[in-house]
């Protein structure tokens, strides 16, 4: 068998890293998986440019097929989780009316509530961690992991 963790960096990174997942295996937003990735994708939406988000407002919808293309999900799994959040009353679907085989998903005043929810949980969390840090340790933290991300949404195809 390859020795898949020979790079000692590697080891390094994905200990801790299995750790921290393990752990936030007890927060609620993160047992959702594709659900609160849906529910985090409709409540900022994008439009327009990519660094531009908004609240969906009432009225506001989008395809099911846009979702899975813009949460690099499987059109599967997106209905799915459309799914149980249209049971938990977070989104609803609306058929199109000029054409019966399309139906839209729009996120309801609760779904927004939820996330607003979620996200405050999330700061929340971090909070816990910042406080922990120095002021110079978590800046270091912020421009690594804004660092790795640009990385991986430019080389996604290559990864």
């Amino acid at each position: 068998m390859i020795n898949l963790l020979k790079d000692k960096r590697i080891r390094q990174l994905i200990i801790p890293f299995f750790k921290i997942k393990k752990a936030m295996r007890n927060v609620r937003s993160t047992q959702l998986g594709g659900e609160n990735q849906i529910l985090h994708f409709l409540a900022h939406s994008h439009r327009g440019k990519m660094q531009h988000h908004h609240i969906l407002v009432r009225g506001d919808k989008i395809l099911p097929s846009d979702i899975a293309n813009h949460t690099h999900m499987s059109s599967a799994r997106v209905a799915s989780a459309l799914n149980v959040l249209e049971k938990k009353g977070f989104i609803q679907r609306i058929n199109s009316k000029s054409d019966r085989r399309k139906v839209y998903v729009s996120i309801t005043r609760s779904g927004v509530s939820e996330m607003k929810a979620r996200l405050a949980e999330l700061v929340e969390a971090f909070t816990h961690v910042f406080d922990k840090l120095t002021k110079k340790e978590s800046d270091e933290f912020i421009r690594i992991m804004n660092k790795i991300a640009n990385i991986i949404s430019k080389d996604i195809k290559e990864i």
